[in-house]
């Protein structure tokens, strides 16, 4: 179905499927599930996620979201796929158990997490809330093979299993053929990717103090809504299982210095990364509510590969695993590796099915890993480049000039593009070449940002900020987890329509910039002249003013327009005039790295208070109101 604009009032969210499924594709024997329903934080759209099921069995790669006005409840956009015409049995001709051990005998590991008493024990006792269990229970789906491609041709009923192995370290979803016993892929599920830091010098450090008899600090970072644990393996690996707060690492008097300098490393790093996701785009750790994430450093021979400074995350779990070193080594305890490793947390933790490490869409993925990992160094350095792991003296990638790393800089026609057209997915392609072909987003980003020309066609550019803001909001609600580059294209585009507005100036850089990568055409059309949602997050905040000495609860306040150019108002809609000219709340503008822009009083003779933001520089702000107690309630708006 691509990605569709509805026409103002045309559709509301939650009825296509009920109320229109004959007119959708969907067959007698299709439905689609909702599976998730949720308001983003940054522009405070609604969102539904849909599942497709066919004879009551999931389709993997059949998916659907709508976006829609929760103030008109109109759905705007819609985006996704329906798989068409399947003709398939729903029947398995090899039991769940069966399945079970042909997966296990062509792993044959040594050790089965689940086999581990201790491991078991502890996820039991303060691990993962949903699981219980590393033993993996069996799903029966309908299995995406071949080259992936969503074609009826391309599917198979089959058990799919998630396996933890801990010797040799093994973490995949193993699908076995639900009819003949064969086993049909491999999904790997790791993503790759005060005291002296190894590389950044004399930092802060979140940490806990344990009194009673213990009397220490450890690494347990809670300030500000963090929730991190960070532990040392070194010589143990992680067969012990223990996440208690007594196997952390710990330190008497809170000025660690070089002491466990590997551990407070990565500690750092990860509390930084926290923080720019949670202070630039409001979501809290990788699942936007707090979870706690754990941190091991020092683990020996991490996954399959050398044990040597190697970082990965392993978010279905909740972890960020950095390689075994010894000091003076490229651990890559890195503001940038880190950034990059918690955006694939943040997408293996978004409720719905992440984006699948395989062909384009894991290209996409890494893509996104590697330009948040540099807003993340840029946030916590107040400065960035564009290339990966510098600061652990191994440069990888090159944004700006992919073309230094082998990688390419536009898509298909450019000489290192690797063709994954037919490419059948496997360890030693890389996943169809997940790590090579994702120099084409990270240019089209570079672009954006920056501005600039590529292959005879030039590119305004927009900022770095804007230009992450449109890419954030393009991989948390738009992607789906069969993405292709020109469907990235499409979400980009969509997105910046969206924050900015229709033919906005950054709407245009946009298309301008994925042309550039030799994906669409130079400009994109409008499609509609009078976009008919709400932009902007308005109230729903508890604002107490001070009013004849009485508190005066605000329920809403209206912000708009936003974007805006000129003139942004703030309405407040539940005070009389007479309890507007007895209060003086306090409003105040800051950028995006809280520098103030303005600072004023309420207008006390009307209900409305206007800012003048025409000298703004393009970007985002934030419009932050007082209450009597000094509590401020923050609003984003986009000056165009």
């Amino acid at each position: 179905m691509g990605l569709l604009w509805w026409k103002c009032d045309s559709m509301r969210p939650m009825k296509l499927f009920s109320d229109y499924k004959p007119h959708t594709g969907l067959g007698i024997f299709d439905s689609m599930a909702i599976i998730r329903i949720y308001i983003d934080d940054q522009i405070c759209l609604g969102h539904v996620v849909y599942q497709q099921f066919f004879k009551n069995i999931l389709v993997e790669g059949g998916e659907f979201r709508e976006h829609y006005d929760p103030s008109t409840d109109q759905v705007i956009l819609s985006n996704g796929k329906i798989i068409e015409n399947l003709d398939l049995p729903n029947s398995p001709e090899v039991s769940e158990s069966e399945a079970l051990g042909i997966a296990l005998d062509s792993i044959g590991a040594e050790t089965y997490a689940w086999q581990n008493d201790s491991l078991e024990y502890w996820l039991q006792q303060d691990s993962v809330p949903e699981m219980s269990t590393y033993y993996p229970n069996g799903e029966l789906v309908y299995a995406l093979i071949g080259d992936r491609s969503l074609d009826p041709i391309n599917y198979k009923l089959a058990w799919k299993y998630k396996i933890y192995a801990i010797s040799p370290r093994y973490y995949k979803e193993v699908y076995v053929d639900a009819i003949n016993g064969d086993i049909l892929k491999e999904v790997p599920l790791d993503d790759f990717g005060d005291f002296n830091h190894i590389y950044y010098g004399n930092k802060y450090l979140d940490t806990r103090w344990w009194g009673g008899l213990r009397n220490t600090y450890y690494l347990k970072a809670n300030d500000d809504g963090r929730n991190i644990k960070t532990r040392d393996d070194t010589g143990t690996g992680d067969e012990d299982g223990q996440w208690k707060d007594k196997k952390l690492v710990h330190d008497d008097d809170d000025h660690w210095g070089n002491n466990h300098w590997a551990a407070t490393s990565c500690h750092h790093v990860v509390q930084e990364a926290w923080a720019f996701f949670r202070d630039t785009y409001g979501q809290d750790g990788f699942d936007d509510n707090k979870k706690e994430i754990r941190v091991e450093a020092n683990v020996p021979n991490p996954w399959i590969f050398n044990n040597v400074g190697f970082s990965a995350v392993n978010s279905s779990f909740d972890k960020i695993t950095y390689g075994a070193v010894t000091i003076g080594t490229n651990i890559y305890a890195t503001y940038d590796v880190t950034g990059h490793e918690f955006t694939h947390g943040k997408d293996n933790s978004k409720g719905e099915r992440a984006m699948v490490n395989e062909g384009e869409t894991g290209s996409l993925e890494e893509s996104f890993g590697d330009i948040f990992g540099a807003m993340t160094e840029r946030f916590a350095k107040g400065s960035y480049n564009w290339t990966m792991k510098e600061d652990a003296n191994a440069t990888s990638r090159d944004m700006q000039t992919p073309e230094n790393f082998d990688q390419p800089s536009w898509y298909q026609t450019h000489s290192n593009w690797i063709d994954v057209v037919g490419c059948i997915p496997s360890i030693t392609n890389d996943y169809c070449f997940t790590h090579k072909n994702d120099g084409v987003q990270n240019k089209y980003f570079y672009l954006l940002s920056m501005g600039g020309a590529q292959n005879l066609k030039t590119v305004g550019g927009v900022g770095i900020d804007i230009a992450a803001e449109v890419t954030f909001y393009s991989f948390l609600h738009l992607t789906e987890s069969r993405e292709s580059y020109p469907l990235a294209r499409e979400h980009a585009i969509a997105a910046a329509r969206i924050l900015y507005g229709t033919c906005s100036y950054v709407e245009n850089q946009v298309c301008r910039a994925w042309s550039a990568c030799n994906i669409g055409p130079y400009c994109e059309p409008c499609a509609q002249s009078n976009p008919c949602w709400n932009k902007g997050c308005g109230g729903e905040a508890a604002i107490f003013l001070n009013t004849n000495n009485l508190d005066k609860k605000i329920k809403y306040v209206s912000i708009y327009p936003n974007p805006a150019k000129n003139i942004v108002s703030i309405k407040f809609n539940e005070l009389t005039l007479s309890e507007l000219s007895q209060t003086n709340a306090e409003i105040k503008v800051t950028d995006l790295l809280g520098r103030l822009k303005t600072n004023i009083k309420v207008n006390k003779k009307d209900h409305i208070t206007t800012i003048d933001i025409s000298n703004y520089e393009s970007g985002i702000y934030f419009i932050v109101i007082y209450d009597n107690n000094g509590i401020g309630y923050s609003f984003k708006i986009i000056k165009e």
